[in-house]
C-alpha cells in the first residue's frame, strides 16, 4: 500500500508542469502556424 501511495505522489509531481498556461505569444504562434498550413492547403 505504501508503494502505491508513493508512486501516486511521484506521478502527480511529474504531471504538475502539464497544467501550465499558454501565454498570448504562444497562442499567436499557434494561430500563425495554423493559418500558414491552411494557406498551403488552399493554394494547392
Amino acid at each position: 500500500m505504501k508503494t502505491i501511495l508513493f508512486l501516486s505522489v511521484i506521478f502527480c509531481a511529474i504531471a504538475l508542469p502539464v497544467f501550465g498556461d499558454l501565454t498570448d505569444t504562444d497562442l499567436n504562434r499557434i494561430r500563425l502556424i495554423i493559418n500558414e498550413e491552411i494557406g498551403r492547403q488552399l493554394s494547392r
